[in-house]
């Protein structure tokens, strides 16, 4: 899956986040993951894409994190 939606239980605006387009830039990777696992939302929505799954250089580091 490379798609991941979190939405508050309140409308407000929609954000959108991309990692993972250019496959030797890992760091939005990570803080990709940190996000998925940490964030909390009150309002709004936010998208968190894994934008180029194939294009990373070290597929180990797109398991991470992930459940």
């Amino acid at each position: 899956k490379s798609i991941f939606k979190k939405a508050g239980e309140r409308p407000g605006k929609t954000v959108t986040i991309m990692c993972g387009v250019h496959g030797n830039e890992t760091d939005g990777i990570l803080i990709v993951d940190r996000m998925l696992s940490n964030l909390e939302i009150d309002n709004g929505t936010i998208y968190l894409i894994y934008a180029n799954l194939l294009a990373s250089s070290d597929a180990s580091i797109l398991q991470r994190g992930r459940s």
